[in-house]
């Protein structure tokens, strides 16, 4: 996924994705974009710039969870402060 600020608002695919899964894809980012970027989401364009599809372990339910967790990880990194960081040279441990 790519978020850029620059392009036309809205959710934008460069690879194809089966309907199915394209319509749970979309649900998981809008729900996550309603929670995480309230004032983001009307002028947000996001890219999805790869799909993995597993013909066992794929289904609406994982890519919808995929999406969701995309936007918590886009949420969690703009809630980082850059002195977060001062002087760590290793890994952020928990």
């Amino acid at each position: 996924m790519q978020f850029p600020y620059n392009e036309a608002p809205g959710i934008h695919y460069k690879v194809a994705v089966r309907d199915e899964y394209r319509t749970a894809i979309l649900q998981g980012l809008n729900d996550g974009m309603t929670v995480r970027f309230t004032d983001f989401a009307a002028s947000a364009s996001i890219w999805i710039t790869g799909v993995d599809e597993h013909p066992i372990d794929s289904s609406r339910w994982a890519f919808y969870l995929a999406a969701r967790c995309a936007i918590e990880q886009a949420y969690t990194l703009t809630q980082l402060k850059l002195s977060d960081f001062e002087g760590q040279t290793s890994r952020i441990e928990s």
